[in-house]
């Protein structure tokens, strides 16, 4: 069970999966989900669409007597999926990326999660210089350049993940909020306009060294929080993140 102020991450590679693997995936996935599954192009993406939306409802069924297959999905006017089931007091988020698939579940909590390879490519500094709020530019262009791309990625899955949670996608301009790091276990969050900053908590974690995972919660009141990691492969279970604003 989930307890007011419990943040379970549940994740999964997918590069390893097996053709009978993902037959029970997609054994559980909507008959939408399936006609989703099947419009993407390469098989790789194929797979980790019916791997994640899997993972999602298997989780659910974790918190829940309903089997996986018996969820229902329903999103907000700006595309944010929640349970159908308005008596469900469970809240996720669900996000993939090519090789690895993650989902976040609290109870009564808007909750935003995001997974993303760590990209020489991507990780531009113009990229950074048009999206990022100036002190975290400083602080990127502080670092080494061996290890800009990580840090890059790093403040991009908390920025998505903060955005999910929001439910607000990315026409939330990226600038007007901050993220800064604290010795070797910190994060430190600032939101221009935001009323409550202390309700809310992130984590980021590194499920292996190609890939960063971030995670966003706001509760309506200060609780105390509990946050949990799980390889949905049954490995590594209860992995604990390496950086967290747990402390407020």
């Amino acid at each position: 069970m989930l307890a007011a102020g419990d943040l379970h991450i549940w994740y999964r590679l997918t590069e390893g999966l097996s053709p009978e693997e993902m037959a029970e995936c997609r054994s559980v996935l909507s008959v939408e989900e399936r006609e989703r599954c099947e419009r993407f192009h390469f098989e790789r993406d194929r797979r980790d669409f019916a791997a994640a939306h899997a993972l999602l409802r298997r989780t659910l069924s974790r918190y829940d007597d309903r089997a996986p297959a018996e969820w229902t999905f329903a999103a907000t006017g700006q595309g944010k999926p929640f349970i159908a089931d308005p008596s469900s007091p469970l809240r996720f988020s669900l996000s993939h990326t090519r090789g690895l698939v993650a989902c976040a579940v609290a109870v009564s909590a808007e909750v935003g999660i995001d997974v993303e390879p760590v990209d020489t490519a991507r990780a531009h500094r113009d990229v950074a210089a048009r999206y990022f709020a100036r002190a975290e530019n400083a602080g990127l262009d502080a670092r080494p350049a061996e290890e800009y791309a990580a840090r890059f990625t790093e403040i991009w899955t908390l920025k998505e993940s903060y955005v999910k949670a929001l439910g607000s996608g990315l026409s939330h301009p990226l600038d007007t909020f901050s993220f800064s790091f604290e010795g070797d276990r910190g994060i430190r969050f600032a939101a221009l306009g935001d009323a409550t900053p202390a309700h809310w908590r992130f984590a980021l974690g590194v499920p292996t060294l190609a890939y960063r995972l971030a995670v966003a919660a706001r509760w309506t009141a200060r609780v105390p929080c509990r946050l949990v990691l799980h390889d949905a492969a049954g490995a590594n279970l209860s992995l604990q993140p390496v950086r967290q604003s747990f402390t407020g």
